[in-house]
């Protein structure tokens, strides 16, 4: 996969398209973000530009702050995690859009539950997904020497999941 000029089928509009790879720095920052998820009240303005505009809220499982993120060290900019939406390792509601509120997905349950691989590389333009490699790849492959440094994390919320009726199971 090469860097390219795509057409969008939908609007006809020329798209740069790039190639985004799973591995190392996305691995880290996927399981950080898998750390740092919770359960927890988001709320947001219906209108992000408008601090007048309707407050909304909702009660969400496995949510991820880009906020936390910072918080907690890990030095990347918000975008490298809103890429990790591409393997549909994270999910983002229109509503949400530069909120920095996300969700793990099932998928992304699976991934680290060792049961199910991405893409190592996407082809990527315009935010959008133009194709896939046929290449997979698991967590702990990506992680290569740094899964030793997880391993033990990995191992407690493999062990949490199967506690709650949730490990082997595809969602």
């Amino acid at each position: 996969m090469k860097e390219q000029t795509d057409v969008c089928p939908a609007c006809g509009h020329r798209l740069k398209a790039g190639v985004k790879v799973f591995e190392g720095f996305m691995a880290r920052l996927f399981v950080q973000a898998a750390r740092l998820s919770k359960d927890a009240t988001v709320e947001w303005r219906a209108d992000r530009a408008d601090a007048k505009s309707e407050l909304k809220k909702a009660y969400l499982s496995d949510v991820v702050f880009s906020k936390d993120l910072r918080e907690a060290g890990f030095a990347t900019r918000y975008a490298r995690l809103g890429d990790l939406k591409y393997w549909r390792l994270l999910k983002q509601e229109p509503e949400w859009w530069h909120q920095g509120i996300y969700q793990i997905t099932d998928l992304a349950k699976n991934f680290l539950s060792g049961i199910a691989s991405v893409p190592k590389q996407l082809k990527v333009g315009g935010g959008k997904v133009f194709e896939e490699s046929e290449e997979r790849i698991y967590l702990q492959s990506a992680l290569g020497n740094r899964w030793n440094e997880i391993a033990d994390w990995i191992s407690d919320w493999r062990k949490k999941r199967a506690n709650e009726g949730g490990q082997g199971l595809l969602f």
